[in-house]
Parts: C-alpha cells; sequence; structure tokens
C-alpha cells in the first residue's frame, strides 16, 4: 500500500505481536484523529463534516482500484489536517472468506457476516453520525453497553439508513447518494 498516489496513508514500518494483539508501527503523520476533534472541537467538527466526502473518495479509491475493505473505520483512526487512514491491521480483499470480522466497537456491525464493500459504508456513515452527535459518541467511547442513535433527522437520511441497512451495491451509487441526501444539507 505504501506506493504513490496513496499519500493518505501513512508509511509502514514495523508490525508486531504483544500477547495476541497485533500492532503497527507507522510513520508520524501530524494532525488530530477524528476522537479528538469530536471530542474536543465543535469549530474543527464543522470543519471535518464540509471536507467528509474526500474520506468517502479515500475509501472509494481503495475498493476500486485494489479491491480493498478496510474494516476498521472509526473516529481513532482517521486523522485530519489533511485525511489520513491509519490502523490497517484487519484490512483485506473484498469478496475474500475471512474467519473473523471486526473492527471498533460501535463502528462495526456484528449481525453482518459479509466481506464487503458495505462494512466501509456502514462505519463511515457512524463517523458522520457522531461528528454531528457528539454527546452520544463521548456515551459510545465511555464503554456503555448499549446506546441510542438519536439524531431523528439523520436517521431518515436515505443515505444513512442505506448504509446502515448494506443496502448499496457499489460506490459509484454511494457517492451520488451522499451527494444528494448529506452532502447538500451540511
Amino acid at each position: 500500500m505504501n506506493r504513490e498516489g496513496y499519500s493518505f496513508i501513512p508509511k509502514y514500518i514495523n508490525a508486531f505481536w504483544v500477547n495476541n494483539s497485533l500492532f503497527l508501527e507507522e510513520s508520524y503523520i501530524p494532525g488530530k484523529t477524528l476522537d479528538e476533534i469530536i471530542r474536543n472541537d465543535l469549530k474543527e467538527r464543522k470543519q471535518v463534516m464540509s471536507n467528509f466526502k474526500n474520506i468517502l473518495l479515500i475509501i472509494h479509491k481503495l475498493h476500486k482500484f485494489d479491491d480493498y475493505i478496510i474494516h476498521d473505520i472509526s473516529p481513532a483512526n482517521i486523522i485530519f489536517k489533511r485525511f489520513y487512514l491509519i490502523d490497517f491491521e484487519s484490512f483485506s480483499k473484498s469478496e475474500v472468506k475471512v474467519s473473523t470480522l471486526y473492527g471498533t466497537r460501535g463502528f462495526f456491525d456484528n449481525d453482518y457476516d459479509m466481506n464487503d464493500q458495505t462494512i466501509d459504508y456502514f462505519a463511515l456513515a457512524r463517523v458522520y453520525y457522531f461528528l454531528r452527535n457528539a454527546k452520544e459518541y463521548r456515551q459510545l467511547s465511555e464503554k456503555r453497553q448499549s446506546f441510542q442513535l438519536t439524531d431523528s433527522e439523520i436517521q431518515k437520511n436515505l443515505w444513512f439508513k442505506k448504509c446502515m441497512n448494506h443496502s448499496y451495491k457499489n460506490d459509484e451509487d454511494w457517492l451520488v447518494d451522499y451527494e444528494k441526501y448529506v452532502g447538500i444539507k451540511q
């Protein structure tokens, strides 16, 4: 993945295991994670939301040209100044049978057992939701067992609903609907 045109991914340095956990050592990327931004900075949160389509385009590039599924998209794994994705320990080729699918709690659909692009759509819709609802994000990250998605406006949004239901069949429809239902309303 460390090749020209992929400047949105830090340079891989090393990987190592501690007990049963895989760690990746990557080059340092300046900026804040979306996790930090959601918790602390309303102005920067609005800036991220107004540029959110850029992260969708990054995911589209990985889907279309490399056929990769990221699996673990969450606010802690996205750095913003420009957008960077980090923590690639669980990405895989699309439609490849993998024994275990997992991701960050709250950004992964435990009831969905397919390895397809809709896993990433689901996670990105959740990231967008929590950018709009920082209080609920803080509740989620405080390890509460359950949480409710309460933003009724976004719950009615067709793009969000289709992401949550794994209804998209391709990135093109996903991106068009984002523009149609989310992009102009930010």
